[in-house]
């Protein structure tokens, strides 16, 4: 026996999982193309303090806990700012100086010294190869400005040297550097340590405690593989802050800041949190009730049913069909007439008409005589009252008919 021609493929389960894993994928999809910068700070890049790949500054973190009194900690708290420690920042490509003077403002002359370490390089990560990074390119001024709190600064790349201290300056001399450095220079920064070119590596913000540190790899990981990188990065902190030193501190809020808006990310935030929701609530309950209303496929109704009472249907389709439906009530008043007639046991040699007559004495409960009803059957000229006609003469054929027996 052949099966369906039109029967699915799938069952009813199969397809609503099938909707609902694509619905839930597609869902995943956009918040993770949304929030993807969250993500990527939340379970990929750990904030710089604690990364320990080339460009991070964990080793800088760990040294301080071995060689101080009072170990260094993270800043987690965004408004805990007003301490007596040397508060580090270390921005990344993407901070604005906005974010920068949401920290800022909460420093203070009654506060404790603040160092600003710029980025530097943009690397990427080497695959299965842990945390460890190759650099592709020097990120330039135009991300470096924007995060600058200074106005009237340019950004520029010297050759690689000996780092020259101002005086006054009370940390050692950095080594020789391996690559180009990262100067800064403004009329309102007071180099300490500088380029031979005499643009500032560190300087200091006129008026204030603030410090910035062009160049990273004076202290980060790999700058700290040598005894006298090392030792050149804890005298400058502690140069920074002499009347604390070694009390450090490393922010880790600029790490965890929301990235840049966007439209997906606007969806799924508040306030428009709620509209969204109602939207997607509103396309499930249409997704039943579209399902629940129109239900599985229909199969094509045949063109000419099975049956008895479908055979009747057929004819009397095509009767209407070919515009015969007038001749329908005259035939079926000689149907009726003839089987009543031979039912009663008429006589043989009577013609249509004499039929008819002998007919007469056999009127139904309700005195209607055959005549009447032929009469009223050809006279007929529309469906329904065809319909009427044909009803009346099959109750008197009954009636006739029960009361002969």
């Amino acid at each position: 026996m052949m099966g369906d021609d039109t029967a699915s493929p799938f069952s009813t389960r199969t397809v609503v999982l099938l909707v609902v894993f694509g619905a839930l994928a597609a869902l995943a999809f956009l918040l993770a193309s949304g929030f993807s910068s969250e993500l990527d700070h939340s379970f990929g890049e750990k904030p710089p303090a604690q990364a320990k790949s080339g460009n991070g500054f964990y080793g800088l973190f760990a040294l301080l806990k071995q060689v101080s009194d009072d170990a260094p900690y993270l800043q987690n708290d965004a408004g805990g700012y007003r301490t007596k420690d040397l508060l580090i920042l270390t921005p990344e490509p993407g901070t604005t100086r906005k974010d920068m003077m949401r920290i800022l403002t909460q420093r203070g002359d009654d506060t404790g010294p603040t160092l600003i370490v710029l980025p530097k390089w943009s690397v990427q990560k080497l695959p299965f190869q842990g945390e460890r990074v190759q650099r592709v390119g020097w990120l330039g001024a135009e991300v470096l400005l924007p995060i600058i709190p200074v106005d009237h600064v340019a950004i520029a790349a010297d050759s690689p040297g000996v780092p020259v201290l101002a005086p006054g300056y009370q940390g050692v001399r950095f080594p020789k550097t391996r690559l180009p450095m990262q100067t800064l220079r403004s009329a309102t920064l007071d180099p300490l340590v500088s380029a031979p070119n005499g643009d500032a590596l560190l300087a200091r913000m006129r008026n204030s405690n603030i410090y910035i540190l062009s160049d990273p790899d004076l202290i980060d990981n790999q700058a700290l593989k040598t005894p006298e990188g090392a030792f050149a990065a804890l005298s400058m902190l502690g140069a920074l802050d002499p009347k604390q030193p070694g009390i450090v501190s490393f922010d880790t809020t600029l790490h965890y800041l929301p990235g840049k808006r966007n439209l997906i990310k606007l969806m799924f935030l508040p306030p428009y949190l709620g509209v969204t929701l109602a939207l997607i609530a509103a396309a499930i309950l249409a997704g039943i009730a579209a399902a629940a209303r129109f239900g599985p496929a229909l199969k094509p109704p045949r063109a000419i049913a099975l049956g008895k009472s479908a055979l009747v249907d057929n004819v009397a389709a095509l009767t209407r069909l070919a515009r015969q439906t007038r001749l329908a009530a005259p035939h079926y008043a000689a149907w009726i007439r003839d089987r009543t007639a031979l039912q009663l046991r008429a006589p043989g040699n009577l013609d249509g008409q004499e039929r008819a007559v002998w007919l007469n004495r056999f009127p139904d409960g309700h005195g209607r005589r055959f005549t009447d009803l032929e009469h009223a059957a050809l006279e007929a000229g529309t469906e329904t009252e065809m319909l009427r006609a044909a009803q009346d003469l099959n109750d008197w054929q009954k009636d006739i008919t029960h009361d002969a027996g």
